[in-house]
């Protein structure tokens, strides 16, 4: 019979490390072994709590994860938990495991596209996604001393899933050979991404699959734009159909088009949405806030429901699920499909893709910058983040949200505030995973976007001068 260690002193949990919907920190800072041995523990007492018995856990390419991934192991077979080790993989792997062994604990050690100093945790419970309060209560646990201590200690057991994931990926291609670029940068993508392209017919370019937590080449972060210049530059070079780039972990999708563009994941809701709603008319499929009023409105030309909603892997897999969603795609790259667990596997989503763009040139000789462009053209700022403490952000956004509510216009304050004007909008929100506001507008056309800043400007003056300075700085740039 578990005993519950309330009598025993628990190193103190650096509370900044709790986020919305994962747990991130910095390496020797506030997160380190000792830290990740009591969260094992905590997080395997609250699985004995739901009557689950087992645990699946990876780790991605950061030079910290082994050891932490080790203490965390530790920690959850110190509560009692078996353990299946599957070593070094993208996090969608990790995904893949919970289904492949039903595991009720499933945890991924993992930075995402955070810097090399950082790490964290991502967890599923249940089979559903770990987040919110549920993350935000285990120090409250820890304090309180509700952690279990087993008569018996769980085992450790290592499996390596590569076969099994790649023939489960092989599984889903339909297209014909097509010229594609790869870039992993140096992350946990990198070695599963050489085993598929060699059992793939086609022209396949890799860029740097070597795994290697430095980063030496660029950061692993496909959302910005600086870091898709050596894929940009494959493209064009070797005349290829597209490019794919991954973050660190492997759960968020990069794409170039075969002119050299980057195309952001709302652009890809519409073309990947067609497959799915050609299967199943009249679904519901899902944007984030950040999500373009074009391509909500293209999803519903074609047939489907579409609606935004918060930002967040998290909050889209379980929003999906409540509302029985069959696809969604947030603007960061996480895309996520309900015949795949709803988990966001970007080389399933990068799979399905190039299905798509290979049936667009069999059928309508289409590119993948054909299928972009029949997008309308909206003006639109980049995404612009805005640093800010951390203890400052929350107060912050609630002033403005505050007066933003005020201001007559219709509005979603699903996740920050989404002011909305017809297909014209700006969005301020608070990052889940940054110390930092994220801003973005977009409009009919350039006219209209300059009033619509304007108008977001006079809300935004609770921001410090300097933040607003850099977005129109931003703007400016963008613009030039």
């Amino acid at each position: 019979m578990p005993i519950t260690a309330s009598h025993l002193r628990q190193p103190p949990l650096h509370s900044s490390i709790f986020r919305s919907y994962d747990i991130r920190g910095i390496i020797g800072e506030t997160i380190d072994e000792e830290c990740y041995h009591l969260i094992g523990r905590l997080l395997a007492s609250q699985a004995i709590e739901r009557n689950l018995s087992a645990c699946v856990l990876g780790y991605d390419g950061r030079l910290s994860s082994p050891q932490l991934a080790d203490a965390l192991a530790q920690g959850v077979m110190q509560s009692g938990i078996d353990v299946i080790m599957i070593g070094l993989v993208p996090t969608p792997m990790l995904y893949h495991a919970s289904a492949l062994f039903n595991s009720g604990l499933a945890l991924m050690v993992t930075g995402s596209h955070n810097p090399a100093n950082y790490n964290g945790i991502k967890i599923m419970m249940g089979n559903k996604p770990f987040f919110g309060d549920d993350i935000k209560a285990l120090p409250q646990r820890a304090q309180q001393g509700k952690i279990i201590n087993a008569e018996r200690i769980g085992t450790l057991t290592h499996k390596n899933i590569t076969h099994d994931y790649i023939s489960f990926l092989l599984q889903q291609v339909t297209f014909k050979p097509l010229k594609i670029g790869w870039d992993m940068g140096n992350g946990a993508a990198g070695e599963i991404i050489q085993h598929l392209t060699q059992k793939l017919e086609g022209e396949h370019h890799l860029l740097y699959e070597q795994i290697d937590g430095t980063f030496p080449n660029h950061h692993p972060d496909p959302s910005k734009p600086q870091n898709m210049r050596d894929l940009q530059n494959l493209v064009k070079q070797y005349q290829l159909d597209l490019g794919i780039a991954f973050d660190g972990d492997g759960d968020r999708l990069g794409v170039v088009d075969n002119e050299g563009n980057i195309l952001y994941g709302d652009q890809l809701l519409p073309i990947l949405a067609y497959d799915v709603l050609q299967k199943k008319p009249n679904s519901l499929i899902l944007g984030d806030v950040k999500t373009s009023s074009a391509a909500i409105n293209a999803v519903r030309a074609m047939g489907g429901k579409a609606f935004v909603t918060a930002t967040g892997h998290s909050l889209i897999k379980t929003a999906m699920m409540a509302q029985q969603a069959i696809f969604a795609a947030e603007m960061s790259g996480h895309i996520f499909f309900a015949d795949n667990h709803y988990f966001d596997d970007a080389i399933y989503a990068a799979i399905k893709l190039i299905n798509r763009l290979s049936d667009a040139k069999q059928q309508a000789h289409k590119s993948l910058a054909d299928l972009a462009n029949e997008l309308p053209k909206m003006c639109s700022t980049p995404e612009i983040r805005i640093d800010i403490e951390e203890q400052n952000k929350q107060p912050m956004m609630q002033a403005i949200i505050n007066e933003a509510k005020q201001s007559g216009f219709a509005y979603n304050d699903i996740d920050g505030i989404r002011i909305e004007d017809g297909d014209n909008w700006w969005l301020i929100r608070a990052s889940n995973t940054e110390n930092a506001l994220v801003f973005r507008a977009e409009a009919n056309d350039k006219e209209t976007l300059a009033n619509l800043l304007q108008s977001a400007f006079v809300i935004l003056t609770h921001l410090p001068p300097e933040s607003l300075q850099k977005i129109k700085n931003e703007i400016d740039k963008a613009n030039a």
